[in-house]
């Protein structure tokens, strides 16, 4: 039956406090509790279809410029369309002048918040009104005025005015969770998330600090138990873990001292697991609470044997102790420290006779064992124990070099000093703050003569090496060493800013201040936090007090989340991810520090274009495409612009309007046949995601008379290192082309070119050595060839040619690849450092009035020799035309045969040089692909189906491969082949490592680990090592490596090179 309601009102559950509003609301109002674990729109909708002739809803909840918190969803500018159909039925409910009021913090704040609420009026029908400021408590900056609505107001607020007095929250993210003791803070500590819920321990003012957990409502964050009954006591729970969903902790319960203790989550699940001191009272003081494989290691003192190292598996039973290292009665042996690095224990303890140093265990007593005496005289103090990769690090002082930075394997023999830091006999570097990014391992230490710096290591005394003097004055004190996602950010002074937020790469250009929060002298960030991939911290801009601040890395990017205490600092602390929600503690100033929470903004992970391609000659202003972006947040309107960085060679060229690119003039396929640009888009929440996109030009039939002289080209040089390439004929094109002289490489380097903006080589204003040039490089080369260690029989390094076309007027600089490839260093699998740039070090630029110039590198990056013989490369200009097919090729992963300026029904004759210096028996054939990324049409409807590394994969290229091209030779021999490709397509080579198509099973799956057969293509997603496993030799030259990692990375397995033309009189059916 549908109810006649004048007015309804929704709270939110996770409102702070929200119990307080509901009491407060006057009589005749309907009112309703948005549940936290449901959609809270659809709860709304469910509610008002029972309902008619509503004149006003109030939805209290909190908010965010252009957004409300609902549930466990939210109704924002981004997901209006999600929610149209349900907000049209809410029309069904209201009355012909209703009024929607949304009462959460700032809905109505910034553009994108009051395009929200005219949007929202639109869809409803209703008269919206919001806040464009913070609504609540007047003593946190709040009211209960709703600034901004889209028509006159004739609706009165539904509280009690003295409910809305006495109210002491607002309605902001980040929020307020409960007020846990309303006389003045609960003192919260030891947060720790086990599969969603928030633990920790928290004073409520009446039991003492007690176990807490919170599921982020105020509803929801209970005290779990009352384990010290004493009124006022408190159990003091500390090292809270977690291992496979039970709690783990210490607590007193007033009557066995602090012992171990467990729980599920629940009161009548929360007990006491061993009392291992059974004096009355005393307690264990078990500590170093750790999980080593599910197993519990700790430290108690059982009132026998001092503090010792136990273990238990959850029972009483299990609870035991591991050994009694420390005989001496009473004694214990001071173990601390502990970690664990693949399932074994390491520890420091004192055995009473060897003094502190390394330990392990595997959990018995035999098994128990001193690793290694490093201080024969008295205790190495072995510190900061950290796992990189397998190995441990640790802090220790032989008593010879003081504290310095120690490794070990496990055994003695492998235990060894690292690196001497400071050599000052017996000072000791004092490294410390050891952290693991991405397998290295960076510290801060004291050199003697730099002060305490950031510093990495690799594990070896030449890999270990300060990243950047910061403080060239004295020392910089790095601090708070934080991974996010790869990059360390950590809190530095230079001597000039204060402490402040830094990051690094972990090389000197990479290692740069973020932003200077505070200009007067510091803003001293702590507490630095991964949350989803943005770093959260506390800092003080000198304005605002110690507040929360989040950064993205830029200074941009860099800002203050909320001002939570408007009369002095917060101080947030302890800062929590919770499934991607952060949970810390905080003083606003009236409650005490208490529990507050921030919901998560997800930033956008992907941005595609429509269109990629644009005919030649179309009127200025075509729209090329539209945006469209993947977010997790599921936003459905984005804010996209063009930015600069890496690849926004020709953003001047286009303008973007809403969603839609749009080129400013009329393209010409002879002047410019690609555009790239840099394109961002921003989330309502400020987070961003920037890609870089090319725009291809289509090469039409031009009605102007085909240029039938011959262009004359020439280089000019213009710097030591560089070239410049002329033609005579206005806007023409240039092409060049390069040949093998001398080759002596023992290894596949790839030789690359890319094209410079001045004599100097600056890319865009970036010069060369500066941050960024090797990237802003990598986007515009081209891959010239591979060298290759040893030629099979029959196959000449010298046979080894390319042609590439450019603008003329084009700068020209090399750079060579050691051992690896332009696409390896672009995945990161290389690393950046093996590019080698010419310059004067290592490259000669010779000049022949009779051959042209010469390209001469240098033995190696390291090398001291003055001649420069290892390769020689013959450059000049050329009229010849492009071997056909080599369109794509030169740029990373785009070992193709493009045939797609070819007409569809013209057969392109192929013929195949074949060589082979391998021990398999390897087999190469081609397969049509779709686009340059390796893309697969399976089922011919022009959709691509299939991509690198998709399940099926393997077996749709090998099946779908050219009939008659199947390549294989002896070893050490040579052959021709004879087939065809059909015009219009795109083709990829593929190689079977010792087996041909035949061999290749049903059964057989994409997982290309144990028997199956290895298939390996250019495309690095579609290889199970992802590496390289073809390269470019030359223009149509392959070489292909077999060996699984890259093997020896000689790419002569197997060589191909294709010859190709068109046959005349023949075309396909």
């Amino acid at each position: 039956m549908m109810k006649n309601m004048t007015s309804v009102i929704f709270i939110d559950s996770a409102v702070s406090n929200y119990e307080t509003l509901l009491q407060g609301v006057v009589s005749n109002i309907q009112t309703y509790v948005i549940q936290p674990e449901q959609d809270g729109v659809a709860q709304i909708t469910q509610i008002l279809s029972q309902h008619c002739g509503v004149e006003s809803v109030h939805i209290v909840s909190h908010g965010a410029p252009g957004r409300v918190y609902l549930g466990n969803s939210e109704l924002s500018y981004e997901t209006l369309n999600h929610y149209a159909e349900q907000l049209i039925n809410w029309t069904d409910a209201l009355s012909a002048n209703a009024q929607l009021l949304l009462y959460g913090c700032e809905v109505a704040q910034t553009e994108v918040g009051r395009e929200f609420v005219h949007r929202l009026s639109e869809m409803t029908g209703a008269v919206v009104a919001a806040s464009d400021d913070r609504t609540g408590n007047a003593a946190l900056g709040g009211d209960w005025e709703l600034e901004v609505s889209t028509g006159n107001l004739t609706e009165k607020l539904v509280f009690i005015p003295a409910t809305l007095a006495a109210y002491d929250a607002v309605l902001a993210v980040p929020s307020l969770v409960k007020n846990i003791n309303p006389t003045g803070g609960s003192s919260p500590a030891e947060l720790i998330n086990i599969n969603g819920t928030l633990y920790f321990v928290a004073n409520d003012g009446t039991n003492g600090l007690e176990l807490w957990k919170s599921d982020r409502t105020t509803a929801g964050t209970i005290l779990l138990k009352d384990i010290n009954t004493t009124a006022g006591s408190g159990s003091l729970p500390a090292e809270l873990l977690n291992i496979n969903s039970t709690l783990y902790f210490v607590a007193d319960d007033g009557t066995n001292g602090l012992e171990l203790w467990k729980s599920d989550g629940t009161a009548a699940g929360t007990i006491l697991l061993k009392d291992i001191n059974t004096t009355a009272g005393s307690g264990s003081s078990a500590a170093e609470l750790t999980n080593v494989n599910n197993t519990l290691y700790f430290v108690a003192n059982d009132g026998t044997n001092g503090l010792e190292l136990w273990k238990s598996d959850g029972t009483a039973a299990g609870t035991v102790l591991v050994k009694d290292i420390n005989i001496i009665l009473g004694s214990g042996s001071s173990v601390a420290e502990l970690t664990d690095v693949n399932g074994t224990l390491y520890f420091v303890a004192d055995n009473a006779a060897n003094g502190l140093e390394l330990w392990k265990s595997d959990g018995t007593a035999a098994g128990t064992m001193m690793v290694a005496d490093i201080n024969m005289t008295g205790g190495s103090s072995a510190a900061e124990l950290t796992d990189v990769n397998g190995t441990l690090y640790f802090v220790a002082d032989d008593g010879t070099n003081g504290l310095e930075l120690w490794k070990s394997d496990g055994t003695a023999a492998g235990t060894m000093m690292v690196k001497d830091i400071n050599t000052t006999a017996g000072s000791g570097s004092s490294a410390a703050e050891l952290i693991d990014v991405n397998g290295t391992l960076y510290f801060v230490a004291d050199d003697g003569t730099n002060g305490k710096e950031l510093w990495k290591s690799d594990g070896t005394a030449a890999g270990t090496m300060m990243v950047k003097d910061i403080n060239t004055t004295g020392s910089s004190s790095a601090a708070e060493l934080t991974d996010v996602n790869g990059t360390l950010y950590f809190v530095a002074d230079n001597g000039t800013s204060g402490l402040e937020l830094w990051k690094s790469d972990g090389s000197t250009a990479g290692t740069v201040l973020v932003k200077d929060i505070n200009p007067m002298g510091g803003s001293s960030p702590t507490e630095l936090t991964n949350i989803n991939g943005t770093l959260y911290f506390v800092a003080d801009n000198g304005t605002n007090g110690k507040e929360l601040w989040k950064s993205d890395g830029t200074a941009a990017g860099t800002m203050m989340v909320t001002d939570i205490n408007m009369t002095g600092s917060s101080s947030p602390s302890d800062l929590t991810d919770v499934n991607g929600t952060l949970y810390f503690f905080a003083d606003d100033g009236t409650n005490g520090k208490e529990l507050w929470t921030l919901p998560p903004n997800q930033a956008p992970t992907d941005l595609t274009l429509s269109a990629t391609k644009v005919d030649e000659n179309v009127v200025a202003g075509t729209v090329i495409g539209t945006f469209n972006t993947t977010d997790p947040d599921q936003d459905t309107k984005h804010i996209y612009t063009l930015v600069s960085g890496t690849g926004d060679t020709d953003n001047s060229a286009f303008i973007i309007e809403g969603n839609s690119l749009k080129i400013k003039a009329s393209p010409d396929f002879e002047t410019k046949s690609a555009y790239k640009i840099r394109v961002r888009t921003t989330d309502p929440g400020g987070l961003f995601y920037d890609k870089q996109l090319t725009v291809d030009v289509n090469d039409l039939n031009d009605t102007i008379p085909i240029q039938t002289t011959v262009t004359t080209s020439f280089f000019v040089k213009i710097s030591e290192d560089s070239l410049s390439i002329k033609s005579k004929v206005k806007a023409d094109k240039v092409k060049i082309s390069i040949k093998v002289k001398e080759h002596k490489f023992k290894n596949a380097c790839e030789i690359g070119v890319y094209t410079v903006d001045d004599a100097e080589g600056r890319i865009n204003g970036i010069a060369p050595g500066a941050a960024g040039y090797i990237e802003a490089a990598l986007e515009r080369a081209k891959v010239l060839f591979s060298s290759i260690a040893n030629s099979p029989n029959g196959f000449s390094t010298t046979d080894l040619t390319n042609l590439l076309q450019f603008n003329s007027n084009a700068n020209l600089k090399f750079f060579l690849v050691r051992n690896s490839s332009i696409e390896a260093v672009l995945t990161k699998k290389t690393a950046i450092t093996d590019v080698l740039f010419s310059s004067s070090e290592n490259f000669q630029l010779e000049t022949s009035e009779d051959e042209g110039f010469f390209l001469k590198w240098k033995g190696s990056f390291n090398s001291t020799s003055s001649e420069f013989e290892q390769l020689t490369l013959k450059i000049n200009t050329t009229d010849e035309d492009l071997p056909l097919g080599t369109d794509l090729q030169g740029k990373p992963e785009c070992e193709l045969i493009d045939l797609r300026q070819v007409s569809v029904n013209t057969k392109v004759k192929a013929e195949f040089f074949v060589n082979r210096e391998a021990a398999f028996n390897n087999f190469v054939g081609f397969y049509q692909i779709s686009d340059d990324k390796g893309g697969i049409d399976t089922n011919g409807d022009g959709t691509i189906d299939l991509r690198p590394g998709d399940a099926g994969y393997i077996k749709a290229a090998v099946k779908g491969r050219i009939a008659g091209i199947d390549l294989k030779v002896n070893n050490q021999a040579a052959a021709n082949f004879s087939s065809s490709f059909q015009g219009g397509l795109l083709f990829a080579p593929f190689i079977i490592v010792n087996g041909t198509p035949d061999d290749m099973s049903d059964d057989d799956d994409d997982d290309t680990s144990g028997d199956d057969l290895k298939v390996y293509f250019p495309f690095l997603n579609g290889n199970s090592d992802k590496v390289d496993h073809i390269r470019l030799l030359g223009s149509n030259i392959f070489g292909f490596e077999d060996q699984a990692g890259g093997g020896d990375r000689d790419f002569n397995d197997l060589i191909v090179k294709a010859s190709l033309s068109i046959q005349t009189n023949v075309t396909v059916a």
